[in-house]
C-alpha cells in the first residue's frame, strides 16, 4: 500500500473490503462444497481407497503434502473436478448480455443487448456431456473431453471468474487431502441420511439437514 512504485495502490478501507471479499467468496462456499466431497468420498470405499494410496505416494517420496504436489494426482484432482461439478454451493444462474452484433448459438441467433442467463446446476448436470450426471464419479475426468472441461463453471467464466477463486482451490486440497491421509477410518453417521443431504437453495446451497456427521467404521452412537 505505501510502495511508491506499484503501479496500482490501494486505501486501507480498499484493502479491507477486497480482503473481505476474498474470504468471503472463496472460504464459506468452499466449506459447503468440501463437507458434500467428503460425504460422497467416505460412502465409497472405492472412491477413498485409491484416494488415500495416491495422496500417500507424495509423503513415500519424502515429500510435504502441499498444493503443488496433490496438483500432479490425477485422481485427485479428478475428485476435485467431479466434486466441483457436482456440488457447486452457488447453482443458480450468471447473467450475461450479448455484445454487438449478436450471436450466433447452435441453432438460435441471439440479438445484441439481449440478456441470458446460465443456469450453473443445468450446465453441470447435462446429460449430454455428463453419463449418469447426479452420480460421483471421479474417473470420468481421467480422459475428460474438451466439451466437458468447458462446461465446468464453477467460477464462472474466463472471462469474469470468481475473485475467490484461487483462495477457494488452495482450501479445498489442503482440506481434502489431510482428511483423507489423516483419518481413513470414517464413514458418515446414521444421522448423514440421503435426505438430509439432499441440496437446499438458501442464495447459496447448503445440506437440508444443516450438518453432516460422521463416526469411526464399526462403531455406532
Amino acid at each position: 500500500m505505501d510502495d511508491p512504485t506499484c503501479k496500482y495502490r490501494l486505501t486501507m478501507n480498499q484493502f479491507i473490503d477486497d480482503t473481505f471479499t476474498f474470504s468471503a467468496a472463496g472460504s464459506h462456499t468452499t466449506h459447503i462444497t468440501a463437507t458434500y466431497i467428503m460425504w460422497a468420498i467416505y460412502k465409497d470405499r472405492e472412491v477413498l481407497q485409491r484416494l488415500y494410496d495416491e495422496i500417500k505416494t507424495i509423503e513415500a517420496a519424502g515429500l510435504e503434502i502441499t498444493v503443488d504436489e496433490l496438483r500432479k494426482l490425477p485422481y485427485f484432482e479428478a475428485m476435485i473436478t467431479e466434486g466441483l461439478r457436482l456440488y457447486t454451493t452457488i447453482a443458480g444462474s450468471i447473467p450475461r448480455v450479448v455484445p454487438k452484433g449478436g450471436r450466433q448459438l447452435g441453432p438460435h441467433f441471439l440479438p445484441e443487448d439481449t440478456g441470458i442467463l446460465s443456469p450453473i446446476y443445468a450446465i453441470h448436470h447435462n446429460t449430454d456431456l455428463f453419463q449418469d450426471p447426479f452420480s460421483f464419479k471421479p474417473e470420468r475426468w481421467m480422459d475428460a473431453t474438451k466439451e466437458m472441461r468447458d462446461a465446468i463453471v464453477a467460477f464462472g467464466g474466463p472471462g469474469r471468474p470468481c475473485p475467490g477463486q484461487n483462495l477457494a482451490m488452495f482450501e479445498l486440497r489442503l482440506i481434502l487431502a489431510f482428511l483423507i491421509s489423516r483419518c481413513p477410518d470414517l464413514e458418515p453417521a446414521e444421522s448423514c441420511t440421503k435426505e438430509c443431504m439432499q441440496l437446499t437453495e438458501l442464495l447459496l446451497l447448503f445440506p437440508k439437514g444443516g450438518k453432516c456427521e460422521f463416526r469411526k467404521r464399526g462403531y455406532k452412537v
